[in-house]
């Protein structure tokens, strides 16, 4: 998993994340994995579903601008 802190304030991002994978949906959180993810060394991440979040997704070798 890669963070990157995007630079403009006003953008529509202020951290991009890519290396994740989505698990799991329910109605108010999301599970994602890292790519890499093992459970003896690994760590999830839980993501509450809000107004405020937003989450964008791409198929694996899709491009994608490299931009926030």
């Amino acid at each position: 998993m890669t963070a990157t802190r995007c630079a403009d304030p006003d953008g529509l991002y202020r951290v991009r994340y890519t290396g994740l994978k989505l698990v799991l949906r329910s109605t108010d959180q999301m599970l994602f994995l890292p790519a890499d993810w093992t459970p003896g060394s690994g760590t999830a991440v839980v993501l509450k579903r809000t107004d405020a979040l937003r989450v964008e997704f791409a198929a694996p070798g899709a491009p994608r601008n490299q931009t926030c």
